[in-house]
């Protein structure tokens, strides 16, 4: 009777063994257990272009279309830049890596949000990570796929303001 135990005992760790093995193994064909850890970066932007009575300067990342372009704590990412040696910047840490869209607004009478005229143009200067320059008086409303960035390591972002 002993040996009988025994022999199940001997069994039931076999099948626990291969059963680990089995599990471990169809893990790593689905890649669950070498799947490399998150990727994070800073992102620092430069505001250029703002006007003297600038009372604050505000600078959004969004990872998506939702709210793009109006610079508002609604963004993925939302921050106060800080002036410093005539320069307005601000610096996002522990960004997770992938597609991003910039904008910003130079906030003129200290309200802290995008002033717009009655028909939602934007009353103060505004920054958007368009690609190319923006040049004149943009047409229409800024898409977030044209604005996309897609930033894989730490990025230092010039990004250009302009009065409407």
């Amino acid at each position: 009777m002993n040996r009988i135990i025994k022999l199940i005992a001997d069994s039931s760790v076999i099948l626990a063994l291969f059963g680990a093995t089995f599990v471990l193994g169809m893990f790593t064909m689905h890649g669950i257990v070498n799947a490399q850890p998150a990727k994070f970066v800073s992102v620092t932007v430069t505001a250029t272009a703002i006007p003297a009575n600038a009372k604050s300067v505000h600078i959004c990342l969004w990872k998506n279309k939702e709210g793009f372009p109006i610079c508002s704590p609604t963004a993925s990412h939302h921050a106060a830049a800080k002036k410093s040696g005539g320069k307005w910047r601000v610096s996002f840490s522990g960004i997770p890596a992938g597609t991003y869209a910039i904008s910003g607004f130079a906030d003129l009478n200290g309200d802290g949000k995008l002033n717009r005229n009655i028909i939602g143009m934007p009353k103060e200067p505004i920054g958007l990570s368009v690609k190319g320059q923006l040049q004149g008086r943009p047409k229409g409303r800024p898409s977030f796929s044209k604005a996309a960035v897609t930033i894989t390591s730490d990025l230092a972002y010039m990004l250009q303001f302009i009065t409407i």
